[in-house]
């Protein structure tokens, strides 16, 4: 039987690691398979087709299909990884899925349980030319979450730059933050950057809690901002 012309479906991830091949779709989805089946994987990213078709690759492409990891429409197909790093081991990843990046020291609260230092002043950020070469290296390593705290995130100055360009390279992103910089401005251009996932640090219910454990933060500035900011992100408290 003549193979058929298949792609890709937009922003799939594939990594080879020793206990399968991973594949991250851009909705969230996640699938791990045996890797006897890589080949077929690495053979349809090359050629844009399917590998001669016998019954077991039958059922393996009629499943990738059923779950929009291929697709037939070249339209539908785009920024598609394919990662085989060199070095793979027998019990950990080859390179983390997740990075969790503290891009500053800087912030605008004293916390009591401050384990970073923060303050102020920060003499120890990167430039955005140094950031864009990190997450190149994330991206052809195949990590597929960036995780962005602090300090408080809102004061890195090329925070809205690193973010597009994460999501331009097909990361998901992550910031979290104290939420006290959440305004109509700040959030319409985490919003534009391509920012997926919010994160707010919250301590207390009460006022009087809040206020004495996050130094410097007003407890009902933040709830406002919370409300403002919820429904534009996957929110988390």
């Amino acid at each position: 039987m003549v193979s058929e012309r298949i792609y890709f479906s937009k922003n799939v991830l594939v990594r080879k690691e020793h206990f399968g091949t991973l594949i991250f779709l851009r909705n969230g989805e996640r699938y791990i398979i045996k890797n006897t089946f890589f080949d077929i994987l690495k053979y349809i990213y090359i050629n844009n087709r399917s590998p001669i078709i016998n019954g077991t690759n039958l059922k393996f492409i009629s499943e990738l299909k059923t779950k929009n990891i291929i697709t037939s429409n070249k339209l539908e197909s785009g920024n598609i990884k394919m990662i085989e790093n060199k070095y793979i081991s027998d019990d950990c990843l080859s390179f983390p899925r997740t990075i969790y990046w503290e891009c500053t020291n800087k912030c605008n609260y004293r916390c009591l349980h401050c384990y970073s230092s923060s303050g102020l002043s920060c003499d120890r950020e990167l430039s955005f030319t140094s950031v864009k070469k990190l997450i190149d290296e994330l991206v052809k390593k195949g990590t597929e979450f960036l995780s962005i705290g602090g300090g408080e995130p809102l004061l890195y100055p090329h925070i809205y730059r690193t973010i597009d360009y994460a999501n331009k390279k097909g990361l998901t992103i992550e910031v979290t933050t104290n939420g006290s910089l959440l305004n109509k401005d700040t959030i319409l251009k985490l919003k534009k950057s391509g920012l997926n996932f919010l994160q707010v640090s919250l301590d207390g219910i009460s006022r009087k809690t809040y206020e004495k454990i996050r130094f410097g933060g007003t407890l009902s500035l933040v709830l406002k901002n919370i409300e403002a900011a919820a429904k534009d992100f996957i929110f988390s408290l």
